[in-house]
């Protein structure tokens, strides 16, 4: 009865991880996405299909045995096809990516005679009354192992990759990718455990509910951790894409603070203040500002987001930037809360910059 508990506990979390994938959209593009999806849902079915298995459920549900075995394989294969497309969003799904699956149609086609068998035939077999068909080898438990195995450490070698290359990893995305990694390691050394103790061959169910728990503590923290908040402060109407206008007043002062600007990329600094923008070029304050408001007709915060936008539109319909939200692009970039960012977008761009990234990226390709 524990262990039907259990079971059902943990299919109850991991339902609720894949609603919070299916409403509010998880780490990744949107490929990825659908395998993050395709993950959860054998992982929910492997809950029931062990669920299955436990007590004498299977006489009830004689049609459903045997399946989990292979399920096993297509988890393993579903983790990893996430991860990848994760950490290499701009691919697409090529025949290569389905050879993953062919263990599993083996395994399928191994099985077919005893899955194409009526209830009441399934239902004696299991009761020992009478022989089976179709068994599985007795080192197909090793083997399923060590093929999980083998697909986490092509999991691991693919976010390794991404956190080398050039691309900014902001901590939310790190953290999740390490909850993903480290659940899945959990698993594989709780399901170690059978192998090592035969008296403890239900761990597999414990190893099953700490990773959804994992999963569910990760994705909550994804999802509800606050994003930091500015305070609201009183702001002056822009003419949209406003260009700058030259004049030979102070034109030296403005050159050196548009140098700092655009090579540095100092509007990426969050909070950045009038007063460390005077003391990287040597301007004085009121000086600084005066420039500024002569040249672009801005004061110095909206020169500042000027900038930020123009960079965040160019990111939006980056391929290579697929895996990063909105928000999190409006981070790089120099906005310290998505309020912010959606504001200054707005009064730029005339539209946010969702809107922006689902009408143009098209268009970029």
């Amino acid at each position: 009865m524990m262990s039907e508990t259990i079971l059902l506990f943990g299919a109850f979390i991991s339902t609720l991880v894949l609603i919070g994938v299916l409403f509010k959209p998880a780490p990744g593009g949107n490929i990825a996405r659908y395998w993050l999806a395709a993950f959860l849902v054998t992982w929910i079915l492997s809950f029931f299909l062990k669920w299955v298995d436990a007590g004498t459920n299977y006489l009830q549900w004689p049609q459903l045995s045997r399946w989990n075995h292979s399920l096993g394989l297509l988890r393993a294969v579903f983790f990893y096809l996430y991860i990848d497309y994760f950490t290499k969003p701009a691919q697409k799904i090529s025949i290569w990516k389905l050879l993953h699956f062919i263990p599993f149609l083996i395994m399928i086609g191994w099985q077919m005679p005893y899955f194409l068998l009526d209830s009441a035939t399934k239902t004696a077999m299991l009761k020992g009354e009478i022989p089976q068909i179709a068994v599985l080898p007795s080192w197909h438990p090793i083997f399923r192992l060590l093929y999980s195995l083998v697909y986490f450490f092509l999991s691991i070698h693919s976010v390794y990759q991404f956190f080398i290359s050039n691309n900014p990893v902001y901590p939310k995305i790190r953290n999740w990718l390490l909850i993903m990694l480290g659940g899945y390691f959990l698993f594989a050394i709780i399901s170690l455990v059978p192998f090592l103790w035969r008296n403890m061959a239900d761990s597999d169910q414990y190893a099953f509910l700490a990773v959804s728990i994992l999963f569910m503590i990760g994705f909550s923290a994804f999802l509800i951790i606050p994003e930091p908040i500015l305070k609201k402060e009183k702001r002056v109407p822009l003419e949209k894409d406003k260009p700058v206008v030259y004049n030979d007043k102070n034109e030296e002062a403005f050159q050196k603070i548009i140098g700092v600007l655009e090579n540095q990329h100092l509007y990426r600094t969050e909070g950045l203040k009038l007063s460390s923008l005077s003391a990287i070029t040597g301007i004085p304050e009121n000086t600084l500002s005066k420039v500024i408001n002569d040249k672009t007709g801005n004061n110095f915060q909206q020169l500042i987001n000027y900038y930020r936008v123009e960079e965040a539109k160019k990111l939006l319909l980056g391929p290579e930037n697929e895996i990063y939200t909105v928000e999190s692009i409006g981070y790089q970039v120099g906005f310290q809360s998505k309020a912010a960012f959606y504001a200054s977008f707005k009064m730029y761009v005339s539209m946010s910059p969702a809107t922006y990234r689902n009408r143009f990226k098209h268009n970029n390709v």
